[in-house]
């Protein structure tokens, strides 16, 4: 999962580098086929946006992208 969250995060900052939205919304796309609500994409921003206090091996755009590899809607289909 680790290192599939890397490869997401680096295809996001590849194939979006213009902004954090841009890339938030590519994610969505790749993992759910659809752009993310106005709450989903704030949230996404809130938190890419913090400040970094933990001590992770991972950085901040590396875990968010497993948060959405590891999400219900990506793991079943509905």
């Amino acid at each position: 999962m680790i290192q599939q969250a890397k490869s997401l995060s680096e295809r996001l900052h590849n194939e979006a580098p213009d902004s954090d939205a841009s890339r938030v919304q590519l994610g969505f796309q790749l993992a759910y086929g659809r752009l993310p609500s106005e709450p989903e994409l704030n949230l996404g921003l809130a938190y890419l946006g913090a400040e970094d206090t933990e001590d992770n091996q991972l950085c901040r755009w590396e875990r968010y992208a497993q948060v959405l590899l590891a999400s219900n809607e990506f793991m079943y289909l509905d």
